[in-house]
C-alpha cells in the first residue's frame, strides 16, 4: 500500500487480516477501525500474514488502533515507527510475533467503551518505547507468552503501567530500560548490572534447573525478569552474557516501573 496522507487501512466496522503481506505507511493511524456503537464492531483482528506498518511519531498517531477491540492471534506484526504502537479499549494478544517501535506508549489499553484491559495469553511481544511500555487505564492480565518490555524514557514513565490490577499467572516478562526506575508487586529477579542488546539472559533455580532464557532486545540500566517458577525470597542464578550472579528474588528495584496492585503470582 502506498503512503497515505492521513489514515491508511480503515474499516469503520472492522478490519480482519488472515494471511498475505500487508504494508501500510500513513501519517496518522496505519490500520484503524473506529465504529463504537455495537459490541461486535470497532474491531481489528489479525490471525496471520506478515503485517508491517509505519506512522508519524507525533501525538495521536497509532500503528494499529481499534475503538473497541484489537486481537492478534497469529502472524508477524511489525510497527516500525509510531507515536503509540497498539491502541484499543481491549487488547488481546493470543499468539503471533509482534515488534513495536514507539515514541510514546508501545501498547495502550484505553477508551471508554468498557473498562480498558490488556490480555496476553501467548505469542511473542518485543518493543522499545519512548513512553510507557505496557500501559492500561484498567487491568493487565498475563497468562502466557514471552514479553520483552523495554523503554528508553524518563522516570515518570514505566515499562508496565496500569490503573487497575495486574494478574500474572504464566509466561515470561522481561521489563526495564534506560532512564527509568523499577518497581514490581510480584516475584521477580533483577539483573545485577542491567543488560545490553543481544545479551543472552538465563535464570536458574538453586538446583540448576533453568526457569527461563531469552535474548535482550534493547539496552537497559535497570532490567528485571518475572516468570512462573520465581518466588520472592528464594535465591536464583542469573546469567547475563555468560556472567553468573546469585540474586534474591523480590529485591533490588526502586520506584517507577509497575503501577497498580499485583495478583495471581507467587510472592
Amino acid at each position: 500500500m502506498p503512503w497515505a496522507a492521513s489514515d491508511g487501512l480503515v474499516g469503520s466496522d472492522s478490519v480482519h487480516i488472515v494471511d498475505g503481506t500487508v504494508n501500510v505507511t500513513a501519517r496518522d493511524d496505519a490500520i484503524k477501525s473506529n465504529q463504537d456503537n455495537e459490541e461486535t464492531k470497532g474491531l481489528v483482528e489479525i490471525k496471520g500474514g506478515d503485517v508491517t506498518v509505519a506512522t508519524g511519531t507525533e501525538f495521536g498517531n497509532h500503528g494499529i488502533s481499534a475503538e473497541c477491540k484489537l486481537v492478534i492471534s497469529g502472524g508477524k506484526v511489525k510497527v516500525t515507527s509510531s507515536y503509540e504502537g497498539l491502541q484499543a479499549n481491549e487488547i488481546d494478544l493470543n499468539g503471533g510475533e509482534t515488534t513495536i517501535s514507539s515514541t510514546d506508549d508501545a501498547v495502550n489499553a484505553s477508551g471508554s467503551y468498557t473498562t480498558p484491559i490488556l490480555n496476553i495469553t501467548a505469542g511473542k511481544l518485543a518493543f522499545l518505547a519512548g513512553g510507557d511500555g505496557l500501559d492500561a487505564n484498567g487491568d493487565v492480565k498475563i497468562s502466557g507468552g514471552t514479553i520483552n518490555a523495554m523503554i528508553n524514557s524518563s522516570p515518570d514513565n514505566e515499562a508496565v503501567d496500569l490503573d487497575g490490577t495486574m494478574t500474572f499467572t504464566g509466561g515470561t516478562l522481561l521489563y526495564g530500560g534506560t532512564g527509568t526506575g523499577a518497581t514490581f508487586d510480584g516475584a521477580y529477579v533483577k539483573l545485577p548490572n542491567g543488560g545490553k542488546t543481544g545479551d543472552t539472559v538465563k535464570v536458574s533455580d538453586e538446583s540448576g534447573k533453568v526457569i527461563t532464557t531469552f535474548t535482550a532486545n534493547a539496552d537497559g540500566d535497570i532490567v528485571a525478569v518475572a516468570a512462573t517458577g520465581i518466588t520472592s525470597g528464594n535465591s536464583y542464578q542469573v546469567s547475563v552474557a555468560g556472567t553468573t550472579t546469585t540474586v534474591t528474588a523480590g529485591s533490588g528495584l526502586t520506584e517507577g516501573m509497575a503501577g497498580g496492585p499485583m495478583g495471581g503470582m507467587p510472592q
